[in-house]
């Protein structure tokens, strides 16, 4: 509704500026205010009348202001909510970065320009980061909350693979160095367990592949970003990682 209501503020002001008698009417209008008066009151009090109050509006500068804030902060979290919602493709592979590109939005959140001003606004923000930062944690607040089989769903991707992981781990998740390698060598793990798990379903007996090979086969990214998926459209910190990724890849050629 925001996004609909912005791309329309052209109307809206000139509505206020031609003081339309039926858009300034709506605003004059006394309604009755919105909570919850009668929660927990005694039965003598249902004839008690709720206080009445003018709509609030036509929205000012300030207020278009802060609508474009919420929308581009939002915004993120449709485009993650459109991705991983789809029926029609595989979506598993997606889910590591859509998190990660999450947790980046939340933490960026508190160092906006528009947290440091001491407006209504700020405030407004302030609360929303911490109580969505509070969500955020009950579920992934270390790597190991996370089900390993969407990293699984990573690496088999060929655009990303292992290496892709150690990026994301030291780039955006800004872990140590030593704990990258041991995430890296037991995600390896998992995958080979996994390979010879399908391998026995199958009724196969297959060896597992030598060190160099498993190495080029899980670790090097294709570099192929320009698939269907990779080109919906993308924004904020998601858009970043996608970026990162393609330049990294095209420092290794």
């Amino acid at each position: 509704m925001l996004d609909v209501a912005l791309e329309l503020r052209k109307g809206f002001e000139h509505m206020a500026e031609e003081e339309d008698k039926n858009y300034k009417g709506y605003f004059d209008e006394e309604e009755v205010e919105d909570d919850e008066w009668l929660e927990g009151a005694e039965t003598e009090a249902a004839n008690i009348t709720k206080d009445k109050m003018k709509r609030v509006g036509p929205p000012i500068e300030t207020d278009w202001e802060r609508a474009t804030v919420f929308v581009n902060f939002l915004k993120v979290f449709y485009d993650v909510t459109v991705r991983i919602s789809a029926t029609n493709s595989p979506t598993a592979q997606k889910s590591f970065h859509d998190i990660m590109a999450i947790e980046a939005e939340i933490d960026d959140l508190f160092d906006r320009p528009e947290m440091c001003n001491g407006s209504n606004t700020e405030r407004i923000l302030f609360d929303m980061a911490v109580k969505m930062r509070s969500k955020f944690k009950k579920y992934f607040a270390i790597l190991d909350d996370m089900n390993h089989l969407l990293l699984v769903a990573l690496v088999l991707d060929p655009r990303y693979k292992l290496r892709n992981f150690e990026r994301v781990c030291r780039i955006w998740l800004k872990l140590d160095l030593a704990i990258i390698k041991h995430r890296f060598a037991e995600l390896k793990e998992l995958l080979m367990n996994l390979t010879d798990l399908y391998s026995s379903s199958l009724g196969t007996k297959k060896t597992r592949p030598s060190g160099n090979e498993a190495e080029k086969a899980t670790t090097s990214g294709t570099g192929s970003s320009s698939t269907k998926s990779s080109r919906t459209q993308m924004s904020g910190k998601m858009a970043a990682m996608q970026a990162d990724w393609k330049q990294e890849l095209e420092d290794l050629d």
